[in-house]
């Protein structure tokens, strides 16, 4: 009894010292009354309250109870997560943590998972919350089990697994801007030992939440369609088989920079004074066509878990990918004089083998890990259409073809160990090796003729000057490891204290192709506590 006490008087110091600025946690956010939730946090199920992590975990139930729809939404229920979209991308913020625009080939420092399988582009991580189990939200660098860019944090969908009892649950919706939504789950056993699922979701937004005043249409509204299916083989009471596969797709109009600017000198004289005159709204804006985007992801992943013992061994192989497209104007006027136009693309294929081990107050999982990847523009293009009297009728394009492709190894483990009544020491640490290599070519294109003055005409349609190719290629390694100490004060009040290093990847910038950027780390301090509230 004597040790007990001396080590939570301990915690109590280092809780009662606590600066709030830094990573303090709270008390469970999202534990639905009088119901335990279980997580996946440290790659194994535990408590909710077990688990020495800032963390948010947002069940089924209260996804429903909040509206959230999609990953955009989950800031109205994560305190410190901030979102930001940028055409079809997402990109999140964990206090204060995060990575500037969304483009292709760019990663977040807040890594995404479904299922355990990483999601390698921004585009892909914007999908609908549909027949979805949980969202975990992990604050903090989560590097040692999740790997590279988890520097500010993890966000993890895990999705509902298939019953072998008949299910069927369907709904359908109307809301505003003529928005129909409607959504489908159906489960069922095929045989005593094989269960399947399938998923659906359909969100058609009818209405923009602004009107695009120079052609009249509405602009900013998206469309979501997501299917996804689940099959678990249980051949055993000790092995268990899970393959899965989904498919979304998201489209619709955007404004973006493109509002009215009444100041703008530019415009006097254009004819679009009365647009300027009549005022706007937030969203509405002034262009000369409809900015669009559609993009589609997919994948299917493959995993086997087999018991032996006190062991787990555990693998898990998956693919990404994903296909976007989208057309902007660049200028911020309602002239057409520059838009841009662009293709996108994402693969990826991972691998990871994890050997875990539960018993005697030890809980320890290692694990390799491989990521064979790519990303790239084919093309981004820079379009500066022809004005009269400006350009002497001739026009331009930059494009630009660029590719990067990645290769990562690392080698992790993690441990927990009970050294002390209900005291729990955890140590781990992470290896990384990222290999990136670019390729990109650059053209300027004359989409015109020039005249002379003797009536010939130079430079004819079509024309490409080369203004150079980028070939480079870099090797990045780097360590992320994590100590954490927590205690069980009482049945339903736990502290803890933690400190972690996280690596954000070095990555080149396919848009403007050069040298990388080099890797960046983030190594906070974080300490706070955790109770459970008893309902009657």
């Amino acid at each position: 009894m004597r040790t007990t006490v001396s080590t939570g008087a301990m915690m109590m110091a280092l809780l009662a010292g606590a600066n709030p600025a830094l990573a303090q946690d709270s008390v469970v956010e999202d534990e639905a009354r009088g119901q335990e939730i279980i997580v996946t946090a440290q790659k194994r199920a535990q408590s909710i309250q077990d688990v020495p992590i800032a963390i948010s975990a947002i069940t089924s139930e209260s996804l429903g109870q909040t509206g959230i729809q999609s990953t955009n939404d989950l800031v109205v229920a994560v305190s410190g997560l901030n979102v930001t979209r940028t055409t079809e991308a997402v990109n999140f913020t964990l206090r204060g943590i995060g990575t500037q625009g969304g483009s292709t080939g760019q990663d977040s420092a807040i890594a995404t998972f479904i299922d355990g399988v990483y999601l390698p582009s921004m585009a892909g991580s914007n999908f609908a919350l549909a027949n979805i189990e949980r969202v975990e939200v992990l604050k903090g660098p989560q590097g040692t089990l999740y790997g590279r860019n988890a520097t500010g944090g993890a966000v993890n969908v895990v999705t509902k697994e298939p019953s072998f009892d008949p299910l069927l649950r369907a709904s359908v919706g109307y809301g505003n801007y003529k928005t129909m939504e409607g959504s489908l789950y159906v489960s069922g056993g095929i045989t005593d030992t094989i269960a399947i699922d399938l998923a659906a979701y359909l969100r058609d937004q009818g209405e923009g939440f602004g009107e695009n005043r120079i052609i009249n249409r509405d602009v900013n509204a998206s469309n979501d369609l997501i299917v996804r299916s689940k099959l678990i083989f249980l051949p055993s009471s000790a092995t268990k088989i899970t393959i899965a596969a989904d498919w979304a797709r998201a489209d619709g109009s955007l404004a973006l920079a493109y509002r009215p600017a009444p100041t703008s000198q530019l415009l006097n004289g254009t004819g679009y004074a009365e647009y300027l005159a009549a005022g706007n709204g937030y969203y509405d804006s002034i262009s000369e066509f409809e900015p669009f985007f559609k993009t589609e992801s997919y994948g299917a992943y493959f995993r086997i878990d087999q018991d032996i013992g006190d062991f787990t061994i555990s693998n898990l192989a998956a693919y990404r990918g994903s296909d976007g497209y989208q057309r902007v104007e660049v200028d911020g006027t309602p002239l057409k004089i520059v838009d841009a136009p662009l293709f996108n693309q994402e693969d990826q294929f991972t691998n990871e083998l994890q050997l875990s081990y539960a018993r005697d107050g030890l809980d320890a999982i290692v694990g390799l890990y491989y990521l064979d990847g790519k990303s790239q523009y084919n093309p981004f293009q820079i379009a500066g259409l022809a004005i009269e009297g400006q350009t002497g009728g001739l026009a331009n394009r930059l494009v630009i073809n660029s590719a990067q492709k990645t290769q990562s190894y690392a080698i992790f483990g993690q441990a927990t160990w009970e050294f002390l009544s209900d005291t729990n020491l955890t140590l781990g640490a992470r290896y990384t090796v990222d290999e990136r290599t670019l390729d990109a070519d650059q053209f300027f294109d004359i989409g015109g003729q020039v005249p002379t003055p003797y009536g010939d005409r130079l430079m004819p349609n079509g024309t490409l000057f080369p203004l150079g190719s980028v070939a480079q290629e870099e090797k990045f390694k780097k360590p992320s490891w994590r100590i954490a100490l927590d205690h069980q004060f009482t049945p339903d009040f736990m502290g803890y204290a933690s400190y972690s290093r996280g690596f954000k990847s070095g990555v080149f910038n396919l848009t403007s192709p050069a040298d990388p950027h080099f890797p960046k780390r983030s190594m906070p301090m974080s300490w706070g506590s955790r109770h459970r509230r008893r309902w009657a």
